[in-house]
């Protein structure tokens, strides 16, 4: 799937004095976009082991390293594709600067029962493909 935005990486967590903690907005609108993208690929309602390939493609240099664009994108994907990001067996990310457009490209797969058991012991598997549930308000 490819995903026409400009990639964005994970900003940190930021603290207030009363020890709450908050996702800076820019953060927050670029995973809800990701959400909004992936919204017509069906999950299953067991968690499976999964895993997720993605290439950036930025026309200047990096501003961050790659593990902080992937996890914007994991986030993103977040109760939308998966449950939670721990289902992610196995993650790669790849680069492209100076691309002449910006944008995502990802391919993300559900491991066979097989080799999810292999994967994560002990986790139930189920093949059944239910419809996504509507996103929680936060």
């Amino acid at each position: 799937m490819t995903i026409k935005l400009r990639p964005m990486v994970k900003k940190r967590a930021r603290v207030l004095r009363s020890g709450h903690s908050y996702t800076p907005a820019s953060t927050r609108v670029f995973e809800r976009a990701i959400a909004w993208c992936a919204l017509g690929i069906t999950r299953t309602q067991t968690p499976l082991p999964c895993e997720l390939e993605a290439w950036f493609f930025i026309k200047q240099n990096w501003k961050g390293d790659s593990t902080n664009y992937l996890k914007a994108l994991e986030d993103g994907l977040n109760e939308t594709l998966y449950t939670d990001d721990d289902q992610l067996c196995d993650t790669h990310s790849h680069r492209r600067r100076r691309s002449a457009e910006e944008f995502i490209h990802f391919r993300f797969e559900y491991y066979t029962p097989d080799e999810a058991a292999r994967c994560l012991p002990g986790i139930p598997t189920s093949p059944l493909p239910l419809p996504i549930p509507p996103r929680k308000n936060k």
